[in-house]
């Protein structure tokens, strides 16, 4: 808003700028997106001679259901009817259909979930479309919590969530298996004795337990460390030339040709690419190719589990992505991205990325925070976990951790009871019927 009054505080205006602002202050809900309500309340203040015109018709609900959310929207406080009171945002309902309002009471969360379930399995049983049902939730852990009821009547749902790429399978080992390089690159060999063993204990490498075991025992018995006894014992000696290879060539490759390394992209192409008779080593292919290429990116993983398999790539390339815009302009290498892991890990900083469900080419049920609702609609809605300690006043936030000078009116943005209750009445409004 001072951006737009910046842009209209011009005197060849008069006063009177030709502007058009258009929302509503009863479905600001991005509040800790920085799009506060406060600039629709305040727009008549910058602006004294705008006219207020005011849309009530609604082609989506039923009768019933918009009054109903009205009696809920009309209980915060920070809305533009109370600022104006002669201003009257009751909509008018423009279908035949009166549509209903149900508030259900159980004795617990578990009994919720499963009067949800049955009433959707009625619904099924009825020949109703299950793409026309959704289940809103305030936080995704109220969703997940609902899948296993789903999975268990066999009912198909779409959803999505939002992951952290860091907590990823082929980032974790990535990650590992980049901090061993770095560390035999930089002749830190003790050092080394304490992550092999994280190493060399992923199932990538196909290794026994008990070949690990005499590993560690005769590193021990002997006073040597694991790289000696590896270079010496048929079973390691290949991870021990290949980690000996990447710590070479760690010292003078960028970051995204040693990603392909660890990961054994380049290899694998390279091999796939080699002309037909061309001669090849078996020997200098074991030392160069990793594993960690085939456990995560195989045909077979991809045959067998195709969610699976688009879970890992796309973590792959979020990570690339972010490691661009690291330090731009700098050369990136596998110590960077290793102080980009750590940084992210310090600071508690996530690298999400959204995933979602299969169930796509199928009628299923839909599953979505209030948020993710804006703007989409459904003929039955259920509003899961509609309780004061999720939605009202009541609710426990991070923010309340945090305290400001009683002088100063400050409060943490997208985060107080009456945004809340704006989320749950956008909740509401997502239905037609019921």
């Amino acid at each position: 808003l001072r951006i737009l009054h910046a842009l209209t505080d011009n005197p060849v205006h008069e006063g009177n700028p030709n502007i058009l602002a258009v929302g509503d202050d009863d479905q600001a809900i991005y509040g800790f997106q920085g799009a506060d309500v406060s600039n629709i309340l305040n727009f008549n203040k910058t602006y004294p001679q705008a006219e207020r015109i005011v849309l009530t018709n609604n082609y989506r609900s039923g009768e019933n259901i918009l009054t109903q959310s009205r009696q809920v929207i009309q209980q915060g406080g920070d809305r533009l009817e109370r600022i104006y009171p002669e201003l009257n945002k009751q909509l008018s309902a423009n279908k035949d259909e009166k549509g209903t309002v149900a508030l259900w009471q159980t004795p617990n969360s578990d009994s919720e979930r499963l009067e949800i379930i049955n009433f959707i399995k009625q619904a099924v049983e009825t020949g109703t479309d299950l793409s026309s049902i959704a289940v809103l939730a305030r936080k995704h852990a109220d969703i997940q919590s609902l899948l296993p009821y789903f999975k268990h009547e066999n009912i198909p749902v779409r959803y999505e969530k939002e992951e952290s790429v860091l907590d990823s399978a082929p980032i974790v080992a990535l990650e590992a298996c980049a901090r061993l390089i770095l560390i035999l690159a930089e002749g830190k060999h003790d050092l080394a004795q304490t992550v092999l063993p994280t190493v060399l204990a992923h199932p990538a490498w196909k290794l026994e337990a008990k070949d690990l075991w005499r590993l560690s025992l005769t590193a021990y018995t002997n006073r040597q460390n694991w790289m000696e006894v590896m270079a010496a014992t048929p079973e390691f000696t290949h991870i021990h030339v290949w980690l000996v290879i990447r710590a070479q060539e760690a010292q003078v490759l960028g970051l995204e040709p040693m990603i392909d390394r660890i990961i054994g992209r380049a290899e694998k192409e390279s091999a796939s690419t080699a002309t037909p008779g061309e001669a090849t080593n078996p020997k200098a292919a074991n030392e160069t190719f990793s594993p960690y290429f085939d456990y995560f990116f195989s045909p077979e993983v991809l045959a067998e589990t195709p969610e699976v398999y688009v879970e890992y790539l796309e973590a792959i390339r979020a990570v690339r992505a972010k490691l661009r815009d690291y330090q731009p302009g700098d050369a990136h290498s596998l110590k960077s991205f290793i102080e980009f892991i750590d940084l992210h890990r310090r600071l508690g900083i996530t690298i999400s990325i959204t995933r979602y469900s299969l169930a796509r080419d199928v009628p299923a049920v839909q599953l979505l925070t209030a948020h993710k609702s804006k703007g989409l609609e459904f003929d039955t809605v259920f509003v899961y976990n509609s309780v004061d300690s999720i939605w009202g006043a009541g609710a426990r936030t991070m923010s309340r951790l945090i305290s400001y000078p009683a002088n100063l009116p400050l409060a943490p943005a997208g985060s107080t009871a009456d945004e809340r209750l704006r989320l749950f009445y956008v909740a509401m409004t997502r239905a037609k019927n019921t």
